[in-house]
């Protein structure tokens, strides 16, 4: 059996923000100039397979991937604890980030039918933990456009406590998560997949793979069924509390949570640990924790 857990995270912001359209394209014509510069942004469009419509739109986004790139230049020359540098999302603006993305205001999503997890304070947690190192942790799978990041919290979560109760690590479906559940591409929270599992089960990748949509006939949403792998038991929500989190995840497994991801859009290595934003829109797994640097 498998209990899941479920934590809510404040992730740390940051003060570093993505261009907007305004003043993109003024930014682009003052750039190009500087060749150095628009040759790495088209070593940056080879590398992540863009392709846009007419000079007008490249014109546009080498202006934002412009800005971006000064930003990344900013946090890095900074020599903060983390770093900062180009994936695929630096020539989209704020609003597209957020459009097809994000989730913006997850927390209405969140359910309030939960149990709180209890932990004993006279167990001392060990130092570190890191459950992707002790191979219980699937590897990590692009969600594509479809805002779909709270099923892929909520089933890494399952995922690798099955693991760890069982020996067996099982890639199992997401797709089955958006399909058969009242949520899918438009957002949602984990404990949906927590209460649908407990009813039903979990379905492997393999038999049930990952699309980035829902499967519909008719516009209706078709729902598929297969043979259970998993038996999941429960779940409960952790208390806020790098205590709590840290005993979560060294005495249960893995957490599903869910953060403000877009200041560290850009991230790429390092501690991130500017101020912190409560403005909740992405769900993600906490797989470990330890201590670098004295932090």
């Amino acid at each position: 059996q498998v209990l899941s857990l479920l934590a809510l995270a404040c992730l740390l912001g940051t003060v570093f923000y993505f261009a907007s359209t305004e003043g993109a394209s003024l930014r682009a014509k003052s750039a190009v100039s500087n060749m150095k510069e628009f040759s790495l942004f088209n070593e940056w469009i080879a590398e992540h397979g863009k392709a846009y419509e007419n000079e007008g739109e490249l014109m546009m986004r080498f202006g934002v991937w412009y800005a971006t790139h000064h930003r990344i230049e900013a946090v890095n020359n900074a020599k903060l604890n983390f770093t900062f540098g180009h994936n695929q999302f630096s020539d989209m603006t704020k609003q597209e980030i957020y459009d097809q993305v994000l989730t913006p205001n997850m927390e209405q999503y969140a359910s309030t039918d939960y149990e709180l997890a209890v932990f004993d304070d006279n167990v001392e947690n060990p130092t570190s933990k890191d459950w992707k190192k002790e191979g219980k942790v699937t590897k990590v799978v692009n969600q594509g456009g479809c805002g779909s990041c709270w099923a892929f919290a909520g089933i890494a979560s399952v995922e690798s406590n099955y693991a760890i109760k069982s020996g067996r690590l099982v890639k199992l479906s997401e797709q089955q998560i958006i399909d058969c559940t009242d949520r899918d591409c438009a957002g949602g929270w984990y404990s949906s997949v927590f209460y649908y599992l407990i009813r039903n089960g979990a379905c492997t990748d393999r038999e049930y793979p990952y699309i980035g949509k829902p499967h519909k006939s008719g516009g209706v949403k078709q729902c598929s069924r297969c043979s259970g792998v998993t038996n999941t038991r429960s779940y409960r929500r952790v208390p806020a509390g790098d205590g709590n989190v840290e005993s979560a995840v060294a005495n249960n497994g893995v957490l599903s949570v869910a953060i403000d991801v877009y200041p560290m859009m850009s991230y790429s290595g390092g501690i991130f640990d500017a101020a912190c934003s409560t403005n909740i829109n992405h769900g993600v797994t906490v797989t470990g924790y330890g201590v670098a640097g004295g932090k």
